[in-house]
């Protein structure tokens, strides 16, 4: 996915003008046909996803093709966002579980349209920003191969992090979307190594910099260009020595009912996409107003695990 956007590591204050559609999560699978002598026998829920898979084709179709005779749209991004979405409705046909490997699914909680709804978060040993007692947490579950979260990294998280330092505690977790993003599962347990040298969130701005670069060559390259101790950068990578935590992550993720990346909590409160400045102003801005208004404030907030 192309912008326009140029911001170095940790510098910036480019606001994002434009709300991302977030990358849904594969969640469903199509029961196989079943056979029985020479007759096959489609289950009705095979019929219904694969018509479900092609109007998705037909409706992304129609839109690139009506959305390229507009000069003034960036046909790139057009393109770049129906593949997207593509990729991302045939892999929800093509798999029975948002995991992936042999780990065992979780129990989810039921998802909801509720934007007042608190969900307990866990940030146990999660990289963060900001003060570790700030009084409003911002946790963020996001993919590195993910366009619309490196939308967020590029355009809205240096403008967050500056408005309100020393108020919020932002905190990075982990949620590869590995059946539709082949590097993210990777490029995760790398900035995990990166962050062993005190170096997790200058390897992270230059993955998402970098997001057509996650291959494991450019994973020791990135490292390389940071200055880490490459020998036992590489050790740590090539040993999968945070594949579980990644894993750990993925299935919080999954447990919490997530259904794309980028999704954030803020003290709890869910805030699904690559949302601009003003949306997380608006929530950011109500917690502190609470806080200080103890009569306000709900009892045991933020909803956040310690860390």
């Amino acid at each position: 996915m192309t912008n326009d956007f140029n911001i170095s590591p940790r510098s910036g204050t480019n606001e994002q003008t434009s709300v991302g559609v977030p990358i849904r999560l594969p969640a469903t699978h199509a029961a196989a046909p079943v056979v029985a002598g020479d007759t096959i026998t489609l289950n009705r829920s095979s019929v219904y996803y694969f018509a479900t898979a092609l109007l998705f084709f037909i409706a992304g179709y129609v839109l690139a093709s009506m959305l390229s005779s507009l000069s003034a749209v960036n046909t790139d991004a057009v393109k770049a966002a129906v593949k997207e979405s593509l990729s991302t409705s045939i892999a929800q046909v093509a798999s029975n579980s948002p995991l992936s490997g042999n780990s065992q699914p979780v129990a989810r909680q039921v998802p909801t349209n509720d934007a007042n709804k608190r969900f307990v978060v866990d940030t146990t040993d999660a990289p963060f920003l900001g003060p570790a007692n700030a009084l409003v947490t911002v946790v963020e579950f996001t993919d590195f191969q993910c366009p619309f979260c490196g939308a967020f990294a590029k355009q809205t998280e240096q403008s967050l992090l500056k408005k309100y330092e020393g108020k919020i505690r932002f905190v990075y977790r982990d949620f590869p979307l590995r059946s539709i993003h082949p590097f993210a599962q990777g490029a995760a347990e790398a900035a995990n190594c990166a962050n062993d040298q005190q170096k997790f969130w200058e390897y992270h701005d230059i993955l998402f910099q970098n997001q057509d670069q996650l291959a494991h060559d450019n994973l020791l390259a990135h490292a390389k260009q940071l200055g880490l101790d490459l020998p036992m950068f590489e050790t740590c990578l090539n040993s999968g020595k945070y594949t579980q935590k990644v894993e750990n992550g993925y299935q919080a993720a999954f447990a919490l009912a997530l259904t794309g990346t980028p999704t954030f909590f803020v003290n709890g409160r869910m805030l699904v996409g690559a949302q601009p400045l003003s949306a997380f102003s608006a929530y950011i801005d109500a917690e502190l107003t609470a806080i200080s208004t103890p009569a306000a404030h709900t009892p045991g907030m933020p909803s956040m695990l310690p860390n």
